[in-house]
């Protein structure tokens, strides 16, 4: 499986580092897809939910949006591993705090014919773990769920922020600085790259 993850997400990333694909949720969405061939079907899944905003997921996403023709996620927040506002905002994890990562619900159906669709809904913010299980028993159905409808971008964006067309036409540091004049009709060249610079055995 790792090396159909490798074939599939990894490949078609844009992230300097695709090792956040390595984490066993990544690898059950691989097998599920696959495991549907060429039938129609049905993926659920309740797990991490970071494939939403990740960089290093968005060839997870493309392949998403390729391998399923409606796809419903229902995010539950609770990511502990964020600090400040943020982290208020995340609330409790709605398994009581025993685990760290974010957590949502996605429902993918395969459905050959259909128009294609992305839906979200998020929890509101700052809630506790029983707030957010009393939203689930209340809703009881994903009918009554107030889906967003979600239009990814050209990067397989899901959660397009504002002003993303106007931050996209920007000029790219690396470009910015790549090329600039010392006078007396010099022209210094500064190589500029990006990376993921130094990391731990522990880094996340």
């Amino acid at each position: 499986m790792d090396g159909r993850v490798h074939e599939t997400y990894a490949r078609d990333s844009k992230a300097s580092s695709t090792s956040k694909l390595d984490d066993a949720y990544v690898k059950f969405f691989r097998w599920a897809a696959d495991r549907l061939g060429g039938r129609d079907g049905i993926v659920c899944f309740v797990s991490n939910n970071g494939f939403l905003h990740g960089i290093a997921f968005d060839g997870l996403r493309k392949h998403f949006e390729q391998d399923f023709d409606r796809i419903d996620h229902f995010d539950l927040r609770g990511n502990a591993r964020t600090s400040g506002e943020r982290r208020r905002q995340e609330g409790g994890n709605v398994f009581d705090d025993q685990i760290r990562t974010g957590i949502g619900t996605t429902l993918a159906v395969r459905k050959r014919g259909t128009s294609p669709r992305i839906r979200y809904y998020v929890v509101p913010p700052c809630g506790t773990s029983v707030a957010k299980r009393g939203i689930l028993a209340d809703l009881g159905s994903t009918a009554r769920v107030p889906w967003r409808s979600l239009a990814p971008d050209v990067d397989h964006t899901w959660l397009v922020p504002g002003h993303a067309d106007e931050y996209g036409r920007c000029v790219p540091i690396t470009e910015f600085f790549s090329l600039w004049t010392l006078g007396g009709g010099q022209t210094a060249i500064v190589l500029c790259t990006t990376g993921t610079g130094a990391l731990s055995g522990r880094a996340s």
